[in-house]
């Protein structure tokens, strides 16, 4: 049996930055996507020492470590 090649597409990182106020309510959930880790990683930093989005989102920034995403598209041409 013959199996085609896979080709590989794209892939990418993702993660969320969750604010949340004095009770621990979530105010706020931006997310960020990028072909490249360190690429997030950089951002992420940013949007966590980011005061004026702080004050607009209404919380504290809290890292959403357990909602960062890898993800692979795949095409089997």
């Amino acid at each position: 049996m013959k199996i085609d090649p896979i080709i590989k597409i794209k892939k990418g990182c993702g993660i969320f930055v969750f604010f949340q106020d004095d009770d621990a309510k979530t105010t706020g959930t931006p997310s960020m996507r990028s072909p490249l880790t360190a690429v997030v990683a950089t951002i992420e930093s940013k949007v966590l020492a980011d005061a004026d989005m702080t004050a607009t989102m209404g919380g504290d920034p809290v890292t959403g470590t357990e909602h960062e995403t890898f993800f692979l598209i795949i095409n089997d041409r």
